[in-house]
């Protein structure tokens, strides 16, 4: 396993450091190959799958690619789920990427604490995500406290979709960031 592991460890290692710039050095076809070839050497639940899937996130979200980031970012969550039972922050910041994605499939704007909704909104699309945040929320809150600004930006976050879905039915503004008092819980 050591003989399978170390190549592909060193290849993600250059990787880390070029996070910012994925887009520029990689070109798609060797990021499917790598997925591909990632599949053929590791389980599901090894931590440099993970790795790689999570590059591969960022990766395709550079391109603009949320469909393809959206696969990857599930594969994360699920990972995080099993590796770390109970309250992680990476499961929560794992959920919120995937709704982050999940809305911009959709055609939402998604920033660190607001929504942009499209011209109409899928009243199932908010209340998945809703649930993913308030997931996440829930994770952060619990490790952080009710204060802490990871915690407050997911809240914020996932209470301006509530408001835009709520809202869907009246003329609503289509940009909703929510400034919740940090001691108002959900």
């Amino acid at each position: 396993m050591i003989d399978q592991e170390a190549p592909q460890y060193w290849c993600v290692q250059e990787w880390d450091r070029k996070v910012n710039n994925a887009a520029t050095y990689l070109p798609q076809d060797t990021a499917l190959r790598l997925e591909k070839n990632m599949a053929g050497l590791f389980a599901d639940g090894h931590w440099l799958r993970d790795r790689v899937a999570r590059h591969l996130v960022s990766f395709y979200e550079a391109l603009g690619a949320a469909e393809e980031a959206l696969t990857f970012a599930r594969r994360c969550v699920d990972f995080a789920a099993k590796v770390y039972p109970g309250f992680s922050a990476l499961h929560a910041w794992s959920l919120e990427t995937q709704g982050d994605l999940i809305l911009r499939v959709a055609g939402f704007g998604v920033g660190p604490d607001h929504v942009e909704a499209p011209g109409s909104v899928d009243a199932s699309v908010c209340r998945e995500v809703t649930g993913v945040y308030s997931e996440a929320a829930e994770a952060l809150r619990a490790l952080f406290g009710a204060d802490h600004e990871f915690y407050v930006a997911i809240r914020d976050k996932r209470d301006a979709l509530r408001e835009l879905c709520t809202a869907n039915g009246r003329q609503s503004p289509k940009d909703v960031t929510n400034r919740a008092k940090p001691e108002e819980t959900w």
